[in-house]
């Protein structure tokens, strides 16, 4: 069996590329925060310094995760097609049934985050409101690659398999395998934490009330155990297409639908 260090560099140059494309983001946020604290521009740092600092903590976080994955998610039975396929396991792969559930479980949560968003109308502000915010290319794009991709490989291909292995050592070390427990306690911590570090960008664009408190924490949430089931039952890969397509229908349903 091969080291998968192939896999390993993937990962982290796809965390790399992720934590690129949110440089424009970022520095906006940058500007907003300085606007607002009435430091003038002068002052900041030259664009490209602020650039490469704001990568700096993505591109950490993908790699730490992507050690922990690539040590321990084989040993507690969670897979990856492409980590497999670098190991040279020759029946790595997922079924049909897996790709359908994923494009299922995508249009079902893009589905209940517009129509929470609808339903709570007014309270969730125009710039958060999937249902009311026109998607561009640069936010699909960011999208597809840092929340598909780059938030998968750090929430479930790293800290999930890190809590699924820590529970099954602390909790069930007389098992060879972690038991449904482990697994479910591992989706949903990591589900919360998912849901959690989506706040600095909701307090970026508005006011955190109560109303907002409980759609960052519902609707990221139900995503994160959705995705942390799929990686569960199938592999990362699945887990990463729910997500993508999570964020495909969204935009979709709105230009079918409210645009």
């Amino acid at each position: 069996m091969r080291k998968p260090w192939r896999s390993f560099l993937l990962f982290i140059g796809l965390g790399a590329a992720g934590a690129a494309a949110l440089i424009p983001y970022s520095l906006e946020a940058v500007e907003a925060t300085m606007a607002a604290s009435g430091i003038p521009e002068t002052e900041l740092p030259p664009a490209w310094m602020l650039g490469l600092l704001s990568m700096i903590n993505p591109l950490l976080l993908t790699t730490i995760a992507v050690v922990f994955g690539h040590l321990l998610a084989h040993r507690t039975g969670l897979t990856s097609v492409i980590v497999s396929r670098d190991r040279g396991e020759s029946d790595a792969g997922a079924s049909s049934v897996a790709w359908t559930r994923a494009g299922i479980a995508g249009l079902l949560l893009a589905v209940l985050f517009l129509v929470t968003d609808l339903l709570l109308g007014d309270r969730v502000p125009a710039t958060l409101s999937f249902g009311a915010q026109e998607p561009s290319w640069y936010t699909f794009g960011i999208a597809l690659l840092y929340g598909g991709i780059v938030e998968e490989i750090m929430m479930r291909w790293g800290l999930m398999s890190l809590l699924v292995f820590v529970g099954w050592k602390w909790f069930q070390r007389k098992k060879s395998t972690p038991g449904p427990v482990v697994f479910w306690s591992a989706i949903l911590l990591s589900s919360f934490l998912f849901a959690l570090g989506h706040y600095g960008a909701t307090a970026l664009e508005a006011e955190v009330t109560a109303v907002l408190w409980f759609r960052m924490l519902v609707l990221n949430g139900a995503g994160g155990i959705v995705f942390g089931w799929l990686f569960w039952k199938y592999n990362l890969e699945t887990a990463m297409a729910a997500h993508m397509g999570t964020h495909l229908a969204l935009h979709l349903l709105y230009f079918l639908f409210l645009a």
